[in-house]
């Protein structure tokens, strides 16, 4: 698990999170989290999956945050925080 990008949600944050393992709950509907898309590489020698975030995916992402208005905004920040506490607290 990503526990910075879960921590930055705590915070209200609006965050951004490669869409593949771990990352997908962190860009889960309603999580006030946005996808980002990736490219998948082996790990030499395991053969294990590995993703590359596209930088363009980051940049279009970002670009969806900026152009956010304050309403949109404030709704994504408080949902990012409720989506930690409703999915992750300690009493979950």
């Amino acid at each position: 698990m990503e526990i910075p990008i879960f921590e930055a949600k705590l915070c209200e944050l609006i965050t951004l999170a490669t869409n593949y393992s771990c990352g997908e709950d962190a860009c889960a509907p309603r999580s006030g989290g946005l996808p980002l898309s990736w490219t998948e590489y082996r790990e030499p020698g395991t053969q294990f999956i590995k993703a590359t975030t596209s930088p363009d995916s980051i940049c279009e992402q970002l670009t969806v945050v900026f152009n956010l208005n304050e309403e949109e905004k404030t709704n994504a920040e408080k949902e990012s925080r409720q989506y930690v506490l409703d999915n992750y607290s300690i009493k979950v």
